[in-house]
């Protein structure tokens, strides 16, 4: 009998402990999984949408701009030496290879009109895709702020799933963060600000996803996701601990054990019942197990 009793009577404390851990174990998943299927992709090229109408800006007013967020560049012999302390104007300046410069940048603006280029986020593409590309050495010339440029690294999150959130620690294989982390230090330079930076990356994000997949700003900032964070292992650990708790009493009750009047000295029931008998739990403790389990998704 004892045999039996051990054989039938843990199973059902087993049930309650793996339905248990199976909660806890998709609960705790679902955000990691959530950030890794929903933001393993680079968002795509999208426009921003149009802002209020601004003045029109000559092509001569945008290049003297751009080339005040871009460092001075010089040859001393074979050395390229460059000089953030000094703009890429011609005034700052004045040397052969800073006049190739500062030619290229303006074949790489020619293709916005007066219009679009009042919109320094456009300008920011045209530096981007066309004057960058032309010279390894042209991203080096960017002048920004250093240390917002790291605030807005650590207040955005990766786009690929990384299990530090933040696009400052993300894998040097993610593609959004390359992508974001040079798009940064452009739009800093040309005086954008990280409020610029994180639109524009909403945008991308919700343009490259389904209607089910669409986020608010707030969704990418890691210090709001870390707030409530914290609450999915609260709430996981405190379903486990109820279901547990109640799981341990029942089995405890139901097969008689010590000090509970039922048991006889060696373990068996003194009143003839059989062992292996299994009692469903009371209603008293079904409400109790309601009210945790509604507490615990109201948190």
């Amino acid at each position: 009998m004892s045999q039996v009793h051990c054989s039938r009577q843990p199973p059902r404390l087993a049930v309650f402990a793996h339905a248990a851990l199976v909660i806890a174990a998709g609960l705790a998943a679902a955000p990691a999984a959530l950030a890794q299927s929903g933001m393993a992709a680079a968002p795509g090229r999208v426009l921003p949408a149009p802002r209020a109408a601004a003045q029109p800006k000559s092509a001569e007013a945008t290049l003297a701009e751009v080339e005040t967020a871009l460092a001075c560049a010089c040859y001393e012999g074979s050395e390229l030496v460059i000089d953030p302390k000094r703009s890429l104007r011609r005034e700052d300046c004045p040397c052969a290879y800073a006049d190739k410069i500062r030619a290229d940048l303006q074949a790489s603006l020619s293709g916005l009109d007066d219009q679009r280029r009042a919109d320094r986020r456009l300008v920011a593409f045209a530096v981007e895709e066309e004057f960058l590309p032309k010279r390894p050495d042209y991203e080096r010339l960017l002048r920004y702020d250093a240390r917002a440029y790291t605030l807005f690294l650590e207040g955005i999150h990766c786009g690929c799933g990384c299990s530090s959130g933040a696009m400052s620690n993300c894998q040097l294989d993610c593609s959004t963060s390359a992508l974001y982390k040079r798009r940064g230090r452009i739009w800093l330079a040309l005086g954008l600000g990280a409020g610029d930076l994180l639109d524009q990356y909403v945008t991308e994000f919700n343009a490259s996803h389904g209607p089910a997949d669409q986020h608010e700003r707030a969704w990418f900032q890691v210090e709001r996701q870390r707030r409530r964070g914290w609450g999915i292992p609260a709430a996981v650990l405190a379903l486990v601990v109820v279901v547990l708790f109640f799981a341990v009493r029942s089995w405890t009750r139901r097969s008689g054990g010590p000090g509970d009047g039922n048991s006889s000295p060696d373990g068996r029931p003194s009143d003839g019942g059989s062992p292996t008998q299994v009692a469903e739990l009371s209603n008293e403790e079904r409400l109790r197990l309601d009210d945790a389990l509604d507490d615990i998704e109201v948190e």
